[in-house]
């Protein structure tokens, strides 16, 4: 295939080719082509995700290698951030329980429990 501009636009994405119509390099490493398992699911997801952010799904494994994802310090950090988003959540639960405009003098107070503790639990 004979490509006549120097970038192409790929899903929403111009990407630079070389004179002699290969994509040009995306850093000083050289990219090798591999081949991966993945399912149906998996793919998709890196498709969506990678169209957001404008990037192929290499560029996205890449990034995601590159800035550590798949260390257990990072793995740490998420879980440690999900325990802190969670605290708030209860937090807010509490705050909003005590509202007695929100449960119309304590009267509501009992669903609205029911239904915000269901919702947490839908969170963990």
């Amino acid at each position: 295939m004979i490509v006549s501009t120097s970038t192409v636009d790929i899903h929403g994405m111009e990407l630079a080719r070389s004179s002699d119509g290969k994509f040009e390099p995306k850093g000083e490493e050289l990219r090798v082509l591999r081949s991966i398992r993945l399912t149906d699911t998996c793919w998709e997801r890196l498709g969506e995700v990678a169209q957001v952010r404008q990037v192929s799904r290499a560029d996205l494994i890449e990034r995601a290698t590159a800035e550590g994802m798949w260390s257990e310090d990072y793995q740490q950090d998420l879980s440690d951030l999900r325990e802190d988003f969670l605290g708030e959540i209860e937090s807010l639960i509490d705050e909003i329980l005590d509202d007695d405009l929100i449960t119309r003098q304590r009267k509501d107070r009992t669903a609205c429990k029911r239904a915000l503790s269901a919702l947490l639990e839908m969170l963990k």
